[in-house]
């Protein structure tokens, strides 16, 4: 049994270049473990509301409905009933979230990564792995260029543990002050260890007791070379992260790969992911590939609509792009 549907849009700030919203919402669907039924799509215009009209070659399930209330570029879900009149039925989408979305939300700082476009390098990773079947699952996400930690929060919200690195004492310690401070203020029990790592760094391990067993969030201040012991944890079932946009970046970003990389996947399992972000005018789509698939093991998602994700920020950054790389299970 087929179904059609209606998918609203996640609404973004009135700005010239906001449309990069409903730019990729088509292909999260794609993308997702929904996209092989999807057999046809196409924006459409209802009631005033922009969205998308997908027609389902199948019916729907309860782990598809649990899903969809992981994505990020739509905000509600409805079935249509061909009239007249036309009806539109909502979903009962329920939005998993153990803690609140304000984590994610509130700190604002230059150079923070879209929330929305977090939550979606979340989700792409995810469907590209072995794991994407079964929302249930709880899953560990790794940062390893994790700034002011958009997409450590992003992971804690869904309630999915979360790792991160980042060079800057700064960064890492006023990252650090505001994760204490919202547990507090929001009242959730927690422990934070604080830890040297000898000739690396430091590290700084929360315990948030939210869920059975708690949450983890650590965050290390040190090299992103030195991941694996910086973290001494578990290893991700996903990476994503963000490089430094501008040309004048190219070498940094080179070099965070080609050293980077060995540690990254030291602390990633086989067949995990790798969600990797970048301003075109650093490197090219074909450089960067080729700079990932110099590693064994890692073949970068290139087909559709792994390649159709590429997409403007504002007058400067025109062409940022969004490459999904997978590991295989063996090496």
């Amino acid at each position: 049994m087929s179904v059609h549907l209606f998918a609203l849009i996640a609404p973004q700030r009135a700005t010239l270049y906001s449309q990069w919203v409903r730019q990729l919402a088509p292909q999260e669907w794609l993308a997702s473990p929904l996209g092989r039924d999807i057999s046809q799509w196409e924006y459409a215009t209802v009631g005033g509301l922009d969205g998308l009209r997908i027609h389902l070659a199948r019916n729907l399930t309860e782990t598809d409905l649990e899903l969809l209330g992981f994505f990020a570029l739509t905000a509600a879900v409805f079935r249509i009933h061909k009239g007249p009149p036309l009806l539109l039925e909502p979903l009962p989408l329920e939005r998993k979230r153990v803690l609140p979305r304000t984590l994610l939300e509130t700190r604002r700082y230059k150079g923070k990564t879209n929330e929305l476009l977090t939550d979606l390098m979340i989700n792409l990773a995810w469907f590209a792995s072995p794991w994407a079947n079964n929302p249930r699952t709880r899953l560990r996400v790794l940062d390893p260029l994790c700034g002011g930690g958009t997409s450590l929060f992003a992971a804690l919200v869904r309630g999915w543990d979360a790792f991160g690195v980042d060079k800057d004492i700064r960064t890492v310690d006023t990252t650090v002050a505001y994760l204490k401070h919202f547990l507090r203020t929001v009242r959730v029990k927690h422990d934070v260890n604080r830890a040297r790592v000898k000739g690396k760094g430091r590290r700084w391990t929360f315990t948030i007791k939210v869920t059975e067993p708690p949450l983890t969030c650590a965050i290390a201040q040190g090299d992103t070379g030195d991941t694996f012991d910086l973290l001494a944890s578990p290893k991700a079932h996903l990476l994503v992260t963000d490089f430094p946009y501008g040309v004048q970046h190219r070498g940094l970003v080179i070099d965070l790969l080609t050293r980077g990389l060995p540690a990254w996947l030291r602390s990633l399992q086989k067949g995990g992911t790798l969600v990797l972000v970048w301003d075109q005018r650093t490197l090219s789509r074909e450089e960067i590939v080729r700079l990932v698939e110099g590693f064994p093991g890692l073949r970068a998602l290139n087909d559709p609509p792994w390649n159709g994700l590429v997409h403007p920020v504002d007058r400067v950054i025109k062409k940022r792009d969004i490459l999904v790389v997978v590991r295989d299970t063996t090496t």
